[in-house]
């Protein structure tokens, strides 16, 4: 007789109110530094345990394509915009500054359309200064792939996993307390 296997739900991240650079709360909990990827990063949510959830990516809100590859092979990258306004953040024009209106901060978006496609995000803290946490495993920090403090993410170098760099797709406004996001179930692979 087979054992049945437990149905993992969704799980919902939780918020932490506002976007204050907060490197040590992101950094020194082993759980929460490997279960949050740049896009739970910069909706200033977190997960504190994804040992059967997949991480969140854009426009799962909305959808049910949780394998990486699939996504990517779905939908087209360049309609990462779309995904980001179905999830709740707002594109703005930031030509003349890189400020959000009151009640909001920025995020700054970007795709690799390389060998192996991504996404990575930035997020702007009240005090005008930017971070970033490039995936799983790898900490929270204000400096970018060159070791320079970030002052515009679309000057910074963003040579995220692959060794290229990734092309600036725009800023969007999140609200000062966060989207929340759903960790979707993982596939079974076997």
């Amino acid at each position: 007789m087979f054992a049945q296997k437990a149905k993992v739900e969704s799980i919902i991240a939780e918020s932490l109110g506002d976007s204050s650079f907060r490197p040590e709360f992101w950094n020194n909990d082993p759980g929460r530094l490997v279960s949050n990827n740049c896009y739970t990063y910069a909706l200033n949510c977190y997960f504190s345990d994804l040992k059967h959830c997949d991480f969140p990516r854009p426009g799962d809100r909305y959808s049910a394509l949780h394998n990486m590859q699939e996504w990517w092979r779905r939908h087209n990258p360049l309609d990462m915009e779309r995904h980001l306004l179905n999830d709740g953040l707002r594109k703005v024009d930031t030509q003349l500054s890189m400020k959000a209106r009151p009640g909001f901060y920025l995020v700054a978006c970007f795709v690799d359309l390389g060998a192996t496609p991504d996404f990575h995000f930035m997020r702007q803290h009240p005090d005008g200064r930017w971070s970033q946490k490039i995936g799983a495993f790898s900490p929270v920090s204000d400096l970018d792939a060159e070791n320079i403090v970030i002052s515009d993410p679309r000057t910074a170098s963003r040579q995220i996993r692959y060794g290229h760099e990734s092309r600036f797709l725009g800023f969007f406004e999140v609200p000062n307390n966060g989207i929340r996001l759903y960790a979707p179930p993982k596939t079974d692979t076997g």
